[in-house]
C-alpha cells in the first residue's frame, strides 16, 4: 500500500497557500496517496490526530508555520512545514504568542522547507537550533494562458474606453490584504495616467481576503482614476491577462516566493518589483527585471521600460532563463519526492 500523505493548508480560494499545496499534490500522488484539508476546518490538535488516525496518515505536510503550526504542535504523525513567507516575515514573529505556537512546530517537524535563501535566513534567524532540518526548494512556476481577452473584458465590462487595441495595460495578482499592499502605488500612477498617459491602465486582480482592508482598498480604487480592480479570474485567463501586458508589478511588503512575479517572468512579461528579499532573491534589477524602492521611483522604472526599445527584450530573455534553471516543475516534483521518501525512511 501506498503511503499515505497529507497536505494541510489554509485553502483560500486564489491565495498562494492553496496553488503550494496542489501543485505538491500533483507532485506526490504518482508515488503516494494524498489527501488535501483546509486547516481552519481544523480546530485543534485533537481533531487533527483523529483525522490522522481515521485516515492511516503517515506524513503531514503543513504550509505556513503559524496557520498549520497550531494544530501540528503536538501532532505524533510525522511532518514537514512548509514556510509561506509571511509566517517568518515581521508582522508574524514580534506577536509573541505566534512565535510560540511556530517555534513548538517547528520543533518538532522533520524538514522545514524555505522558498528562497532569504526565507532560509529568516527562519535560521528564527530557530537557529533547527538548522539541520531546513531545506531550499525552489517554487515552480507551470503557466497555461487562455484566449481570453481581458482588454475586451475591460471594455465590455467595466467601460474603459477602447479601441482594445490601443490599451496599454500594467498588471498586479494579489490576494487583496495588507501584506499586499496593493494600495502602495495608486495615487501616483494615477496622476501619471491624468498626465499624458490616459491609454494606460492599472488592473488590479485578486480576491479580497481581508474584508476590513478590503473596503478602504475598494474606496482608494475609485477614487484612482486609471485604475481598475477585478475581483478574480480563472487562472488561465489570469495568465492571458499577464501575458496582455506591457509589466507585472509586485509592491507586496513581505513574500515568500511570488507566484504572480514567477507567473510573470515565465510569460515573458518584464516584472517591475518592490525592492524586499522575496523579490530581490528573483530578480536582479535591470538585469532579470526591475526594482523600486517608492511609489516615485515605480513610476519611473515604468517610464523606462515604456520607452528604452531594448530593455523589454533583454530582461525577459534573462527572467526566462532563471525560470528554466530554477523554478520548473520536475525540479520541484524531485525535491518533494526525495522529501517525503526520507521522512518515510526515518
Amino acid at each position: 500500500m501506498p503511503a499515505v500523505i497529507l497536505l494541510l493548508s489554509k485553502l483560500t480560494k486564489g491565495s498562494g497557500n492553496l496553488a503550494t499545496a496542489e501543485r505538491i499534490r500533483q507532485h506526490l500522488e504518482p508515488r503516494f496517496t494524498c489527501m488535501v484539508l483546509d486547516v481552519e476546518k481544523v480546530p485543534d490538535s485533537t481533531a487533527l490526530g483523529v483525522i490522522l488516525a481515521q485516515n492511516n496518515v503517515d506524513v503531514v505536510i503543513g504550509i505556513h508555520a503559524y496557520h498549520t503550526g497550531r494544530v501540528l504542535k503536538d501532532c505524533l504523525v510525522p511532518s514537514i512545514i512548509v514556510f509561506g513567507g509571511t509566517d517568518v516575515n515581521e508582522q508574524q514573529y514580534r506577536d509573541v504568542e505566534r512565535l510560540a505556537v511556530m517555534t513548538t512546530a517547528v520543533k518538532k517537524a522533520r524538514y522545514l522547507v524555505c522558498f528562497s535563501k532569504s526565507v532560509l535566513q529568516q527562519a535560521q534567524d528564527l530557530w537557529l537550533s533547527q538548522i539541520h532540518a531546513m531545506v531550499e526548494i525552489f517554487q515552480a512556476v507551470y503557466v497555461n494562458p487562455s484566449q481570453f481577452s481581458v482588454k475586451s473584458h475591460l471594455i465590455d465590462k467595466y467601460q474603459v474606453c477602447g479601441p482594445g487595441s490601443s490599451l496599454t495595460l500594467v498588471t498586479l495578482v494579489a490576494g487583496i490584504r495588507p501584506v499586499k499592499d496593493p494600495i502602495y502605488l495608486l495615487r501616483n500612477f494615477s496622476e501619471w495616467h491624468k498626465n499624458g498617459h490616459e491609454r494606460t491602465y492599472l488592473i488590479i486582480i485578486g480576491p479580497i481576503l481581508n474584508e476590513h482592508y478590503g473596503k478602504t482598498f475598494q474606496e482608494t480604487v475609485n477614487s484612482s482614476v486609471g485604475v481598475v480592480y477585478i475581483p478574480g479570474l480563472p487562472q488561465e485567463d489570469l495568465h492571458a491577462a499577464i501575458k496582455d501586458s506591457v509589466a507585472l508589478v509586485n509592491s507586496s511588503i513581505s513574500e515568500g516566493m511570488s507566484a504572480a512575479v514567477l507567473e510573470g517572468m515565465a510569460l515573458g512579461v518584464p516584472v517591475i518589483a518592490r525592492d524586499i528579499p522575496g523579490n530581490s532573491v528573483i530578480i536582479t534589477n535591470e538585469v532579470s527585471g526591475l526594482l523600486f524602492d517608492s511609489p516615485t521611483e515605480f513610476i519611473g522604472q515604468l517610464e523606462r521600460l515604456l520607452t528604452v526599445p531594448w530593455l523589454k527584450e533583454e530582461l525577459v530573455e534573462k527572467a526566462k532563463l532563471i525560470v528554466s534553471e530554477r523554478h520548473t516543475c520536475d525540479k520541484e516534483r524531485e525535491a518533494y519526492t526525495r522529501l517525503v521518501s526520507k521522512v518515510l525512511e526515518g
